[in-house]
């Protein structure tokens, strides 16, 4: 493919010369040998990047004239940047009618995406850190980004960690904010945004409800960390600067929440990333 800015009426051996202002803006030829695939401006006009007068717009011509060069003919649809009368194209939004791109895809083929497989961090980085941090069964799972590792607690071991993405394990979710476990129930609560599910021996017990079924304030739109006291059957949960405590006998808040982190948690921070009671030690991890 070859372009060409001609000079004035310039006779450039196609038979097609230009005929000076206003007239034949450009020309192009269909894929082929030689001139196949070229793409010819008239340089007697006055040619501008944006649409001001007096000239013409250089995208808008150049586009619809590409369109030739890759094959495609005039489009009877007024709004196809293949209409025989140029329409404008704007790369603010360059968006392909459908007219065109059905006709592209015609001549060409659907453009063939892979999915891209979402990459597990190491977690031995200096930067790495914990979104969340529950029990499930018998396993301490780790929660980060779309990835999870899996480690039995009497292994001493963490290169027996299993790791993997949430997906695989979770089919439901694609990503944590929080996760808790209620031991004698041997249920785990997993949250992502606004929803939570139910999960009991890697199966999922619900298809998903609201943080607002606890009784939070819609001001609330998700949740950083979660944790279970078991010893006081209460649920803490960390959101913002802000903690709220829960009463699973109940099931309701308890009175006098949302109180800060800070205050009540000092040396943490002022924001909790994840939570989890082990061996009766309460964890709280903080990158701030």
């Amino acid at each position: 493919m070859t372009l060409l800015s001609l000079p004035p009426s310039a006779v450039h051996g196609d038979f097609f010369p230009f005929d000076g202002p206003k007239g034949v803006l450009a020309h192009a030829f269909e894929p082929g040998d030689n001139m196949g695939g070229d793409v010819h401006f008239d340089d007697d006009e006055i040619w501008r990047t944006g649409h001001r007068k007096p000239g013409f717009n250089l995208l808008t011509v150049a586009v619809h004239e590409l369109g030739h060069s890759l094959g495609l003919s005039h489009s009877k649809d007024p709004s196809a940047l293949m209409y025989p009368k140029y329409k404008r194209f704007s790369l603010t939004s360059p968006r392909l009618p459908t007219d065109d791109t059905l006709a592209i895809q015609a001549l060409y083929g659907k453009r063939i995406t892979k999915p891209e497989t979402p990459t597990i961090p190491k977690k031995c980085q200096p930067n790495f850190s914990i979104g969340a941090v529950t029990m499930l069964g018998n396993e301490i799972l780790f929660f980060k980004g779309s990835s999870v590792w899996l480690r039995t607690p009497w292994m001493t071991s963490w290169s027996r960690v299993k790791e993997g993405l949430i997906s695989t394990l979770l089919p439901s979710v694609r990503s944590v904010d929080a996760a808790y476990n209620i031991p004698h129930t041997g249920v785990t609560f997993v949250f992502t945004g606004p929803k939570y599910w139910m999960v009991q021996k890697l199966k999922m017990k619900s298809y998903g409800g609201s943080i607002y079924d606890y009784g939070f304030p819609t001001t609330v739109k998700k949740i950083d960390a979660a944790v279970h006291l078991r010893e006081y059957k209460k649920t803490y949960f960390f959101t913002g600067h802000v903690y709220y405590r829960y009463d699973e006998a109940l099931s309701v808040m308890d009175s006098g929440f949302p109180r800060k982190i800070q205050s009540d948690w000092p040396g943490i921070g002022d924001k909790v990333d994840a939570a989890f009671q082990f061996r009766g030690k309460r964890i709280l991890s903080s990158t701030i």
